[in-house]
């Protein structure tokens, strides 16, 4: 039997992986279960996943869209999705909860908000302790909804927030900074003039995140400093072009065909985040780097600007406070660790000192 074509389903193949997508005007989403877990033809839940995002269009395209019922977690849902808290929010994060506010009103929608159980927060968390960043990611949304909630008690009839505070799961170290040894072994497998080196030392030398960074065109560098709007805090900085970054966009400008570059134009190219953030992540394990990120670079630009001005403020301006913090707790265990090597060494060399009187050898360790 020759099977029936899916309207505006796009399936393709990439490094030998199989990829669904649901594609419609202008939007594309990515074919999933319930539970958020990529399906494709073939696998058990996938007709299930297309008729469902299929449905949500259909209910968008029609001019009389049954309302979600009032006071259930779906009407909360619909009501902060319109509010301006929402959309003020930068375009990634609203993407990205997005995605967390799409999956708790298709499994949990019905639900009604005003008698909602703190345990109901905690089976949910629960349920996803195998993926403890989405488990994590789940109760930040829930808490962000029931916060919205109280703050308008009178238009839901909620006044506790029952996700408050909940224990959130160890999801490992994260986007830890770079050591200068792995910055280096970075650098001898990528030379200058090529595009990872250029991506690279944007990143490094600029402290910002992958989305601004990708926006930087040739016509923010000028005076020897980067003009940056980063997309996240709406906040606008110039920040020094330091030499390492200086050579890596001379080279990088020589590479370039056809004279100047447009001041317009992309230093990095039309590249998408999510394909930005898999081409350097092979870069990395090309140069046999591993367990790094390049969000990780944010940490050690910032661990750098400290360690040379002792400026926590300085550094804050430049990356933000959540990266400072981290910042400061690399910091201070590089400190400590130093501390604690130093004193090894003093102790080292006293114990030396009375073997030579004694005419002993040198202490080991």
């Amino acid at each position: 039997m020759t099977p029936v074509p899916l309207a505006y389903l796009q399936v393709y193949t990439s490094r030998g992986k199989v990829y669904a997508y649901y594609r419609r005007g202008k939007r594309r989403v990515r074919i999933t279960d319930v539970d958020g877990k990529p399906v494709v033809p073939g696998d058990a839940a996938f007709v299930a996943a297309y008729q469902r995002i299929h449905q949500t269009f259909e209910d968008q395209g029609r001019t009389e869209r049954r309302p979600a019922a009032v006071g259930t977690l779906a009407h909360l849902i619909d009501h902060y999705r319109e509010s301006a808290d929402f959309k003020s929010k930068a375009p990634k994060t609203r993407k990205d909860y997005t995605g967390y506010l799409d999956l708790l009103k298709q499994n949990h929608g019905h639900l009604p908000i005003k008698t909602m159980p703190r345990e109901f927060v905690l089976a949910l968390r629960d349920k996803y302790a195998n993926t403890p960043r989405k488990a994590n990611y789940i109760l930040q949304i829930l808490r962000l909804l029931f916060s919205y909630a109280v703050d308008r008690s009178s238009t839901f009839g909620v006044t506790v927030n029952p996700a408050a505070r909940p224990r959130r799961f160890k999801s490992g170290d994260g986007h830890r900074p770079w050591e200068e040894s792995e910055v280096a072994l970075f650098r001898a497998r990528w030379p200058l003039g090529s595009w990872e080196r250029i991506a690279f030392e944007l990143a490094l030398n600029t402290a910002q995140r992958g989305g601004d960074v990708l926006a930087t065109t040739w016509g923010h560098v000028e005076g020897g400093a980067v003009r940056v709007h980063q997309q996240k805090t709406g906040a606008h900085l110039g920040l020094p072009v330091s030499r390492d970054l200086a050579a890596a966009l001379d080279a990088w400008r020589q590479t370039r065909s056809g004279g100047e570059p447009d001041r317009e134009s992309r230093i990095l190219g039309t590249i998408t985040v999510d394909r930005f953030r898999h081409r350097m992540a092979a870069s990395y394990k090309a140069a046999k780097v591993s367990d790094v990120t390049t969000h990780g670079l944010r940490y050690t630009a910032a661990t750098r600007v400290y360690e040379l001005l002792g400026d926590w403020e300085g550094v804050a301006a430049i990356t933000g406070h959540a990266t400072m913090q981290m910042a400061m707790k690399y910091s201070a265990q590089r400190r400590a660790a130093r501390l604690a090597i130093d004193c090894l060494d003093a102790a080292t060399s006293e114990q030396n000192v009375r073997n030579e009187k004694n005419g002993n050898g040198p202490a080991s360790v």
